[in-house]
């Protein structure tokens, strides 16, 4: 059982599970951040300040982990690839040399949704 949570853990969510976390903190359909590009500017979409605490204290709730400092700065540019990055970090085994950050590839994944556990 244990090797199974590791082994979910190291593995990073779909995008539609990131997009379910913005859907519900932006109150707008899931599909319709779905169908924008990965660079588009979620200001547009209503992505504030607010919603942003909001959405990583519900990605934090959701993956079990603890965004670092360093990651709730606001002044970064909000676009979904920019928060799948992010998010793709906490997931990423470390590599010698490079930091999590560095090595991360743009995007969500695969796209394929992991078993989420409700308890």
């Amino acid at each position: 059982m244990q090797a199974i949570i590791a082994k979910e853990k190291a593995e990073f969510p779909a995008l539609s599970t990131v997009l379910e976390i913005l859907a519900d903190v932006l109150e707008i359909p899931a599909e319709d951040l779905a169908a924008l590009p990965e660079d588009a500017d979620l200001a547009d979409k209503g992505m504030d300040s607010l919603r942003y605490v909001q959405f990583v204290v519900a990605a934090e709730d959701r993956f079990s982990i603890e965004i670092r400092d360093d990651d709730l700065l606001v002044s970064k540019p909000e676009t979904v690839g920019t928060l799948c990055s992010m998010l793709r970090t906490y997931f990423q085994p470390d590599q010698p040399g490079v930091p999590a950050a560095e090595s991360a590839a743009p995007g969500c994944g695969n796209g394929e949704d992991m078993a989420d556990e409700e308890g």
